[in-house]
C-alpha cells in the first residue's frame, strides 16, 4: 500500500498509512461483531469464504488502478478484510495451541518465513501474473480454511470459555504495554516510512532480515517454561530502541538503527500476539481478546501517526519519548509477570482439586474399578499413548486395552475426546 501510495504522492504516505493501521484494526473487531450476528454454522463458513475472497480481489484492484482514490478505498477495504480474517487466525490458533509448548515457535517461525518471502519479492520483484496468481492461492486457501470440515471456529463455545471469568487487571496491563511498546516503535517507525517512501532508505533492504531474526528468538522465549520470561525480555529488548534512536542523527546511520527497530519489533509482535492468544482462552470472549495485541496496535499507532504529521520530531525529542516509555514499560512487564505467576500457582491447585473431584465423581458415578480409575486419570491428564500409559502402570498394553475398553463401556463413550466431553460437563 505504502509502494503504492508513493506513486501518487510522497507525502501522504505516512497518513495513508495511519489510515491502513485503523481499516486492519477495525477489521480485528468485525470479526466477533459478525459471530455474534451470525449464529448458523453454515452461514459463518459462508461469511468466511466471501470475505477472504473479496480481500484478494480488492488488494488486485489497489495494484492495478491508476486512479488515487480508488487505489485508497481499493486498500483500506482490502485491509479491512485482511483484518478480519487476521482475527479470525489468531483465534483458531489460540484454541489450536491451547495445551501446546509449540506456540511461540510455530507463530514466530510462520512469521519470520512471510518476512523472508516479502522480503524476496520485493528485492526480486515479480510480474503481474505471479502477483494475480498469488492472490488466488491466497484466496483459495482463506476459503479453505473457512470451510475446513472439523473447523472449531464455527462452534459457538468450543471449550466452553462461556464459563470462564476474565482477569480485567491482567488484560489492563497487557494493553497499556501494547500501547507503550507501539509508541515506542511508531516515533521511529514513521521517519522510517517517510524515508523510504522518499528513497533516502528501504525499509525491504536486508535489513529487514532482522525482524525474522527478532521473530523467530522471541517464539522461543515465548515457549520457554510457558513464557514465564517473555514479558520482561521483550521490555529488556525494547531498550535497545533508545540505542537505535542516537543512529536517526545522521544519515550514514540509518541502517544501523533499522537493523535494532527489527530485531526489537521481533519481540513486540510476538509479545502481543502470545499474550494476547494465551489470555484469550482463559476469557469469556475469546473472540475478541485473541487478536487485541493488534487492534490496540494499530490504533496506538495511527493515533501517533496522524500527531506526528503536525508535530516536528526532533532528534533529542525521539530520544526523550523512547526513554520514557521504555521505563514505564518496564514497570509494566514486571507487574505482568508478578500477576501471571501467582494467577498460575493459583489455577494449578484449583485446577488440581478439581480434576481430583470430577475423576472421583465420574468413577463413583460409573462405578470404576481403582485400576479402571488410574487410567482414567491418565486417560485425561496426559497425551501418552497406549504403550507408554501401560509402560507408566506397569501393566501389558492388552491389560490396558481392556481397562480402556471397559471404562468406554461403563461412560457409554467411544473415545478420549468422549470422555473429555463427559469431564468438561461435570
Amino acid at each position: 500500500v505504502n509502494s503504492k501510495i508513493a506513486t501518487f504522492d510522497t507525502s501522504k504516505v505516512t497518513l495513508i498509512y495511519a489510515l491502513g493501521l485503523i481499516a486492519t484494526g477495525g477489521g480485528y473487531l468485525t470479526f466477533p461483531l459478525l459471530r455474534g450476528l451470525i449464529r448458523e454454522k453454515r452461514n459463518r463458513q459462508i461469511g468466511m469464504a466471501i470475505v477472504g475472497a473479496f480481500s484478494c480481489v480488492t488488494a488486485i484492484f489497489m495494484v492495478f488502478t491508476d486512479e488515487y482514490i480508488l487505489a485508497i478505498v481499493y486498500a483500506m477495504i482490502s485491509l479491512l478484510l485482511l483484518g478480519h480474517i487476521g482475527a479470525f487466525i489468531h483465534y483458531i490458533c489460540a484454541f489450536a495451541y491451547r495445551k501446546s509448548n509449540v506456540l511461540g515457535k510455530n507463530i514466530g517461525i510462520s512469521f519470520a518465513i512471510a518476512i523472508v518471502l516479502q522480503f524476496v519479492f520485493q528485492n526480486i520483484g515479480f510480474d503481474t501474473i505471479t502477483f494475480i496468481f498469488a492472490m488466488c492461492v491466497v484466496g483459495v486457501y482463506f476459503i479453505y480454511m473457512g470451510f475446513k470440515p472439523d473447523a472449531i471456529w464455527v462452534v459457538e463455545d468450543p471449550l466452553p470459555c462461556s464459563d470462564r471469568k476474565s482477569n480485567n487487571k491482567e488484560l489492563a496491563i497487557i494493553i497499556l504495554s501494547v500501547i507503550c511498546m507501539s509508541i515506542i516503535l511508531s516515533v521511529n517507525d514513521d521517519l522510517m516510512v517517510y524515508k523510504d517512501a522518499t528513497r533516502e532508505v528501504s525499509l525491504f533492504a536486508w535489513v529487514r532480515l532482522f525482524y525474522a531474526l527478532g521473530l523467530i528468538c522471541a517464539g522461543f522465549v515465548a515457549d520457554y517454561k510457558e513464557g514465564k520470561y517473555l514479558s520482561i525480555i521483550t521490555a529488556i529488548v525494547i531498550m535497545f530502541a533508545t540505542i537505535a534512536a542516537v543512529f536517526l542523527a545522521t544519515p550514514s546511520g540509518y541502517n544501523i538503527n533499522m537493523s535494532i527497530m527489527y530485531f526489537y519489533s521481533g519481540f513486540y509482535v510476538m509479545f502481543f500476539t502470545v499474550k494476547g492468544m494465551r489470555y484469550a482462552v482463559t476469557s469469556d470472549r475469546p473472540m475478541l481478546w485473541a487478536g487485541i495485541g493488534r487492534v490496540v496496535r494499530s490504533i496506538t499507532t495511527a493515533v501517533l501517526t496522524f500527531a506526528l504529521a503536525y508535530v516536528e520530531m526532533n532528534f533529542v525529542g525521539i530520544v526523550t519519548i523512547t526513554s520514557l516509555f521504555t521505563i514505564i514499560n518496564i514497570v509494566l512487564c514486571l507487574l505482568l509477570d508478578k500477576m501471571i505467576t501467582e494467577k498460575k500457582e493459583n489455577d494449578d491447585v484449583r485446577g488440581k482439586s478439581l480434576v481430583e473431584s470430577n475423576i472421583s465423581q465420574i468413577s463413583d458415578m460409573y462405578s470404576l474399578t481403582e485400576k479402571e480409575k488410574e487410567v482414567l486419570v491418565m486417560l485425561l491428564t496426559t497425551e501418552d499413548t497406549n504403550q507408554e500409559m501401560a509402560d507408566k502402570l506397569y501393566i501389558s498394553r492388552r491389560v490396558l486395552q481392556r481397562h480402556i475398553a471397559a471404562i468406554y463401556e461403563k461412560t457409554d463413550t467411544k473415545s478420549r475426546i468422549g470422555l473429555y466431553q463427559l469431564f468438561f460437563h461435570l
